[in-house]
């Protein structure tokens, strides 16, 4: 099956962080996406701050500089578009080598922190991603699935909260969505 999107998987963990007086700064060397289950946290990214809390989808791009504080408890997914070799001992904190940039506008919709619509959509997805293990999360067939429908639903989400649909008629495409998503 050909997907949208096929990166790498370099690392899919749930990460708690609970030390609140050690900020930690780096430079953000792939691409990065943090769901937030548990968090009371401050992050900035190249200087903007953002809150971070429960329900909150964080996403960050090779070359950002980030500096963030508080208690953090997430998933985490780092993903290579690039085809390069990384170690098989991939950390976030330890990559040295920093990404191309992956051409696409999909990073000009996306913010960088925001609170996403289908909580439940993500938990689930991060769930069955964690569910193949990291020793052959790159090699499952579900894992690119998984992978594209985080895509498409972070851009949905983003799309709605930048342009919203307040008091707009459901229509018939909106009705099958809904049995589709309550039935799948």
């Amino acid at each position: 099956m050909n997907y949208l999107y096929a990166p790498r998987v370099l690392q899919c963990m749930r990460f708690k962080h609970e030390d609140v007086h050690a900020p930690i700064r780096r430079k953000v060397m792939d691409y990065e996406f943090d769901f937030c289950v548990g968090c009371d946290r401050e992050m900035w990214i190249d200087g903007v701050r953002y809150k971070v809390e429960k329900g909150c989808f964080v996403i960050r791009k090779p070359g950002q500089k980030v500096y963030t504080k508080g208690v953090y408890d997430c998933y985490m997914l780092t993903l290579d578009f690039s085809d390069r070799l990384v170690s098989t001992n991939y950390s976030r904190n330890t990559a040295t080598q920093m990404q191309e940039q992956f051409v696409s506008g999909i990073w000009d919709v996306l913010p960088s922190v925001f609170k996403p619509l289908h909580y439940d959509d993500y938990l689930r997805i991060f769930e069955d991603l964690l569910s193949v293990g990291e020793i052959d999360i790159n090699e499952n067939p579900k894992t690119m699935g998984r992978i594209n429908e985080l895509m498409h639903l972070l851009i949905s989400d983003a799309y709605l909260q930048t342009f919203p649909t307040n008091n707009k008629p459901k229509t018939v495409i909106d009705e099958v969505c809904s049995y589709i998503k309550k039935h799948y």
